[in-house]
């Protein structure tokens, strides 16, 4: 074996090992972002309390502006695009639910099941202004 040979031969082991750790680092780089994902990922149950808080700030922003909350009858479609981005679906695909007499406000979803009432992640989320004494974000009445 001459030297040139040797050098092809000991080039050819150089890139090799470069091509099993680059490919070894790639594979680790979408293992590590596919564990992100995954922790990052919440259920709806979780995020749902601070989207309804949202869509009352914005109903709140909308008395402050015109004297009153919108209508049930409006429903909450008069929000977008001035005090919110869009009003959109809960966390399961469905409307959320709004009723007004004008001077209160009151936004609730039916949680997971879609059923009045419930416990857990079927359970009936809701806010309202002026708050009842002592809740935040309370199961629906």
């Amino acid at each position: 074996m001459g030297a040139l040979e040797e050098r092809a031969q000991a080039a050819r082991r150089r890139t090799s090992r470069s091509l099993f750790f680059v490919t070894g680092v790639v594979l680790a780089g979408f293992g590590g972002c596919w564990l992100l994902y995954r922790a990052l990922e919440q259920p709806p149950q979780l995020l749902e309390p601070y989207r309804l808080r949202n869509l009352l700030n914005a109903a709140k922003l909308y008395r402050k502006d015109t004297g009153r909350f919108p209508s049930t009858a409006e429903g909450l479609g008069p929000l977008a695009p001035k005090y919110i981005a869009s009003v959109g679906e809960d966390g399961w695909g469905r409307p959320y639910r709004y009723e007004s007499d004008g001077g209160s406000a009151r936004i609730w979803t039916l949680g997971r099941d879609g059923a009045p009432g419930g416990s857990g992640p079927d359970a009936d989320l809701t806010v309202q202004f002026p708050p009842a004494f002592g809740e935040a974000v309370a199961p629906a009445k």
